[in-house]
């Protein structure tokens, strides 16, 4: 892992990034459950009524997240395909992060089910998208261990949320549970600028090992054609 060239500790960060962030973003609900569930209901919290209500919502949306998960990661296995890997991550982290954030707004129920699909498609499709990508860069030896550092990211996820929460809805709006759940959903859009800072390194380091690549090629005399057909389908894959 030590021999890792630049290009592949940001392709596995960015990776590793993602892994966390749907932990984060898959979270974020059950934190939030007893205070948005009865306000959008229009139930006391914390009254009988409220805790029941809270227990079927909870276990209704928690189930079509998993079903959203497996589905997003059908779904954009087949786009990485076709519009190649780091494209396929930013957009799912993109995604995921918007459905999340889009749950402040949600004036019922039924519409917050809506966005945390497609915050579930997103998180589906990047864990697929993510991991592919680091099997694809990562040298062969190096691939379990690669895996490995990505299970770490989980810890990461749970402890973001677990603080975001207590910060928001504990420190900063103890008083007003009514609208401390929005707030905390907005920090779902944490993702989406990370994966604009991800593109910009990923996009950055690519270009400097293609550009190395064609060197190389050039001076070991490797047919254009060749070259071209490398460069082409890397561009697909990374770019």
């Amino acid at each position: 892992m030590l021999r890792l060239s630049r290009y592949q500790w940001t392709v596995l960060f960015a990776a590793w990034l993602g892994w966390g962030f749907d932990v984060f973003d898959g979270l974020l609900f059950n934190y939030v459950a007893p205070n948005c569930v009865p306000t959008l209901l229009g139930l006391t919290i914390g009254s009988s009524a409220a805790k029941a209500a809270t227990l079927y919502w909870t276990g209704l949306i928690t189930s079509i997240l998993l079903l959203g998960w497996a589905v997003g990661g059908i779904l954009f296995g087949q786009v990485c395909d076709r519009i190649g890997r780091t494209k396929t991550l930013l957009l799912t982290m993109l995604l995921y992060a918007l459905g999340t954030a889009s749950c402040a707004f949600a004036p019922n129920m039924w519409l917050l089910v809506v966005c945390r699909t497609i915050a579930s498609l997103g998180i589906g499709g990047e864990w697929a998208a993510g991991a592919s990508m680091v099997a694809e860069v990562m040298p062969e030896k190096s691939r379990v261990e690669a895996g490995a550092l990505l299970y770490t990211s989980a810890p990461m996820g749970l402890f973001l949320a677990t603080f975001i929460n207590s910060q928001i809805a504990g420190v900063l709006l103890p008083g007003s549970p009514e609208i401390s759940w929005r707030y905390i959903f907005l920090c779902g859009l944490i993702p989406a600028a990370i994966a604009f800072v991800v593109r910009f390194l990923g996009k950055t380091q690519s270009h400097k090992l293609l550009a190395r690549y064609f060197m190389s090629a050039r001076d070991r005399g490797i047919p254009w054609e060749q070259i071209l057909i490398t460069l082409t389908i890397s561009r697909m894959t990374f770019f």
